[in-house]
């Protein structure tokens, strides 16, 4: 018996539930790992080194999780199909997300380590006005100073003083992350999803394509009459497929491919629904277009 539009709705909502269950197991096993007394580095400072990279990790993480939880929450409730139409502009953030873990994972330890630190420095720095200048110069020291062993070990050049601190000079350093194109690498992608690799599905779409057309819904263009009506659909597709991406790569560049069996499991589940749910989509667009 073929299953209604609605079951095979609610079937890909759960595998939402399943992948964002996935996400935060993962954040809890960087935890573990950056807790690891195993993994410890006898170097106070290649210690710190370390740590910094999986908290740095986590934090992309976290933040993504955050968002994949909110519109599972949307779609779990049921919320109107027309509701969805604003929650759009959230998936082009996902990919943002993704494409910073994705530099960052590329990256070596030591840059990784520059990175966390002069892009959080560059944070402190941007807060700074004229009321609050001294408290600013007070925070931004003392973020410095906690670093002040590795920045010098490694020879990381950062600005002792915040007004040197400038967007300009984050980039023109090396430690800032480049354009979303940039980052979004074919061949990083395709090494840091391996599973994804060999699926048959959904998740093999251009992910830059996708993100230049949600930034132009974003910026105000009107979507296709494909897409219009279809928003809810759009989101739970592509919250799957980017995040079969991101968990992958945590897996393999974070945690020695520890979650392989979870990730693969799912994007079993997924692979074999996919053929249903592009049709029920594909139906959609056509009586819509009538």
């Amino acid at each position: 018996m073929k299953k209604t539009e609605e079951e095979i709705i609610s079937s890909e909502i759960l595998l939402v539930k399943q992948i964002k269950g996935i996400i935060k197991s993962e954040i809890s096993a960087i935890d573990d790992k950056g807790n690891s007394k195993k993994q410890t580095e006898k170097d106070p400072v290649e210690e710190l080194v370390r740590v910094t990279s999986l908290v740095t990790a986590k934090n992309y993480l976290f933040f993504y999780n955050k968002i994949v939880n909110f519109l599972y929450s949307k779609l779990e409730d049921n919320s109107p199909d027309e509701d969805f139409f604003f929650y759009i502009p959230l998936l082009r953030t996902l990919i943002e997300i993704y494409a910073y873990l994705l530099f960052f994972c590329f990256q070596d330890k030591n840059k990784q380590a520059a990175i966390s630190i002069a892009t959080a420095l560059n944070t402190i720095a941007k807060l700074d006005t004229e009321e609050v200048s001294q408290k600013i110069m007070e925070s931004y020291t003392k973020y410095y100073s906690s670093y002040k062993d590795l920045i010098d070990k490694k020879k990381i050049s950062i600005p002792t003083d915040p007004a040197l601190n400038s967007n300009r000079w984050l980039k023109e350093s090396g430690y800032g992350f480049p354009p979303v194109e940039q980052m979004l690498k074919e061949e990083w992608i395709n090494e840091s999803s391996p599973q994804i690799s060999y699926a048959k599905g959904g998740v093999a779409e251009d992910i830059y394509k996708v993100y230049r057309g949600l930034s132009n819904y974003v910026h105000g263009n009107i979507l296709s009459k494909d897409h219009h009506g279809n928003e809810k659909i759009w989101i739970i597709a592509q919250t799957m497929a980017l995040s079969f991406r991101v968990t992958e790569l945590i897996n393999v560049k974070m945690l020695d491919n520890s979650k392989k069996k979870e990730i693969g499991s799912c994007l079993a589940e997924f692979t074999r629904s996919s053929a249903s749910f592009k049709d029920m989509w594909q139906k959609r667009k056509t009586n819509q277009s009538k």
